[in-house]
């Protein structure tokens, strides 16, 4: 009888634990992002980032000195955003930066300096 009992409370034990743990609530909600490029001279040629589908897009020809995605939902099944852009600049001084806005918060930023540019940057959720 004494090992039914140890037995029984064993199993109500794993029982509850299992019921305990089980009921974690998982990470459903999408999130707004957006993307935004800039140099301090000279021009964007190309920019590549993450879709709302989570596949890369790629915009080619930019020839401004600032970019932006405007807002993207991006949607839970999507772990990482990444982008990357390029830029000529006649200065060896200039700038390019490439930011990750996700919810309303800058979440990364890169810089890198040059005549010929390259800067990406990647976030993860």
């Amino acid at each position: 009888m004494k090992n039914l009992v140890k037995v029984l409370s064993l199993s109500f034990a794993v029982l509850s634990a299992t019921l305990l743990f089980s009921c974690k609530k998982d990470k459903t909600s999408s999130h707004v992002v957006e993307y935004k490029v800039s140099v301090s001279s000279g021009t964007l040629s190309t920019v590549v980032h993450t879709n709302s589908q989570g596949n890369s897009t790629t915009i080619t020809g930019v020839g401004n000195t600032t970019w932006s995605s405007g807002q993207i939902t991006i949607p839970s099944s999507v772990q990482v955003v990444n982008i990357a852009a390029d830029g000529n600049s006649s200065s060896a001084a200039a700038a390019m930066t490439v930011q990750i806005i996700v919810d309303g918060v800058l979440k990364k930023e890169n810089t890198t300096i040059g005549s010929v540019m390259s800067s990406q940057s990647s976030y993860q959720f």
